[in-house]
């Protein structure tokens, strides 16, 4: 089973959940920092931890596609992100497992200082920022994502499954 964890979801022995939490930004600091990056980009990377076609769909201006199972300690990946003074990993939400696994990763395993944003790209779109597609065209408003738990049948928060509409 950990070796099952290790390899799907890239848990990292000795990062936590909280080693996770303590790199959570909001909102404010992490749209600061997608500015930043734009005159800084040698220094500040914004990772998107989405699949790739999630990411093509639509990413937060700047974003890199980054999957945690690409950022292996001995991987060519790595030594790239490595060279970044600041590493902001997001996903599609807060309960997405893929950016905590590369949150976790990352901190294990580069000296880089490394944030997660936690509200993902359903909080940006929240607030109507824009996304954009690989070329940095801006892209018309996707029907929203589900979350990971969303589309493995169950509802956020809860083990019953999707909830019942209200009538």
């Amino acid at each position: 089973m950990v070796l099952a964890c290790l390899a799907l979801v890239g848990c990292t022995p000795g990062k936590t959940e909280n080693d996770v939490l303590n790199a959570q930004i909001k909102l404010p600091q992490f749209r600061a920092l997608v500015e930043e990056a734009k005159g800084s980009p040698s220094r500040i990377l914004i990772a998107d931890a989405r699949t790739p076609d999630e990411f093509a769909a639509g990413t937060v201006p700047g974003s890199r596609n980054v999957r945690a199972e690409s950022a292996r300690p001995d991987s060519p990946e790595l030594v790239s992100l490595s060279k970044f003074e600041t590493i902001v990993v997001y996903g599609a939400d807060p309960r997405g497992p893929s950016a905590r696994a590369l949150v976790k990763r990352l901190l294990e395993s580069t000296p880089s200082r490394v944030l997660w944003y936690g509200g993902g790209v359903r909080e940006w779109r929240t607030f109507k920022l824009p996304l954009v597609d690989k070329d940095g065209n801006t892209v018309a408003e996707p029907a929203p994502a589900a979350s990971e738990e969303e589309s493995q049948g169950t509802t956020p928060g809860t083990e019953s499954g999707p909830e019942t509409p209200a009538r």
